[in-house]
């Protein structure tokens, strides 16, 4: 399995609440872009780990493992769309919580 991770900084405060559903918003999202573009036979195993941490700065680090009976191209196409859905809901979510 591989892992993709991608980091989106903002300065921003957020309490545990807003940072689940900001985990929530990115597993959401990478998890439907996988559904729409494979079935669940040609997927074998679907890892997505998003963290979140608020020292300085947000950063927002979305990794997903997928083990698909795709041939590698398409494998990192799915790999790279799902993240970047991932990472489009987690913008989505950041700018609801700006306007809260």
């Amino acid at each position: 399995m591989e892992a993709r991770p991608i980091s989106h900084n903002q300065r921003i405060k957020i309490n545990s609440e807003q940072m689940e559903r900001l985990v929530k918003a990115a597993e959401k999202a990478a998890r439907k872009y996988i559904a729409s573009k494979v079935t669940s036979k040609e997927t074998e195993d679907l890892e997505i780990v998003v963290e979140v941490d608020t020292n300085d700065e947000l950063s927002i680090d979305i990794e997903i493992g997928l083990d698909t009976l795709s041939n590698g191209s398409r494998y990192n196409e799915l790999v790279e769309g799902a993240v970047e859905a991932a990472h489009t809901a987690v913008r989505n979510e950041l700018d609801k919580l700006n306007t809260s």
